[in-house]
């Protein structure tokens, strides 16, 4: 079941992550704005095409050698677009990159192949909610990553995610993630108490802490949503009361005259806890006899 949602995610992901950056490639590629929006609009067609296909295909050769083969296509073709370097080759590497479609077209069938009509609708709506909240949260993590990196970070990026989610799991992706975000503040906080710090050391463990949230975050949320719809509301629930807690906090030890290092340990306790959670989940998973994700 995690394996759909992140299949999905990730296929609701690649539309939605780099809208932000279209200006900034349409620039890049000097291209007008109208043949660069082909990126959205011809990923969009040719999804629907691919679609009508991807269920007759599946039933002759099978699901697994389809989904295999999409998720290869969607990976080769997402690499091509981090490498593109003329506008029409982009273009068509992004129309490649809809090979992703398998994730939304065989996850449905299979749920529907797994379960019995009953069960098969609640667990369906586990992946409609990881195809609902992907999409919010990707626009501003790929907004961030094309202000700090340039708009090729964002094909990077989700090339990476694909790669390590198929590769090592929820629990391991999430793993890095807490890790990468925590090492990169400790870093900052050594710099910083050795009279180190600055503008750039400050910014530069923000990058770590992006890299490690856009790690975090997709497999964290499939995570929640393999369990139960109430778990996932707990989770969103848990973290926007924190956010507001931690974003109050935030205010009372930070004021005219005080330099970044509050904040900056303040964040690197948050990244603590993170770790210590996802820790805490894989020890309990072995306890109950379960198969690490």
């Amino acid at each position: 079941m995690l394996t759909l949602v992140l299949l999905t995610g990730a296929s609701a992901m690649s539309m939605t992550l780099f809208l932000p950056s279209l200006p900034r490639m349409a620039e890049d590629f000097a291209a007008t704005y109208a043949l660069i929006q082909l990126a959205v609009a011809g990923y969009m067609a040719t999804n629907a095409i691919l679609q009508i296909f991807i269920g007759p295909f599946a039933d002759r050769f099978g699901r697994r050698p389809v989904l295999l083969w999409g998720v290869a296509a969607f990976c080769l073709a997402t690499l091509g677009c981090a490498l593109a370097t003329n506008v029409y080759v982009f273009l068509a590497f992004r129309m490649i990159q809809s090979g992703i479609a398998v994730g939304l077209v065989l996850g449905r069938a299979v749920v529907r192949d797994m379960f019995p009509p009953d069960e098969a609708a609640a667990r369906l709506g586990y992946v409609t909610m990881g195809m609902a909240l992907v999409p919010m949260m990707a626009p501003a993590f790929g907004g961030w990553l094309d202000e700090t990196l340039g708009w090729r970070a964002a094909f990077w990026f989700l090339l990476l995610v694909g790669l390590l989610a198929a590769r090592l799991g929820v629990n391991r992706m999430v793993m890095i993630g807490t890790s990468l975000t925590a090492a990169g503040l400790a870093t900052a906080l050594i710099l910083n108490l050795a009279d180190l710090g600055g503008v750039a050391v400050f910014f530069g463990g923000m990058f770590f802490v992006g890299m490690g949230n856009g790690l975090t975050m997709p497999s964290a949320t499939s995570g929640m949503l393999s369990v139960r719809a109430p778990a996932s509301g707990l989770g969103g629930a848990i973290a926007i009361g924190s956010g507001a807690t931690l974003s109050l906090i935030a205010g009372l030890i930070l004021g005219p005259g005080r330099d970044e290092a509050p904040l900056i340990w303040l964040m690197f306790g948050t990244a603590l806890a993170g770790l210590v959670a996802i820790l805490l989940v894989i020890r309990r998973e072995r306890q109950m006899g379960l198969t690490p994700r």
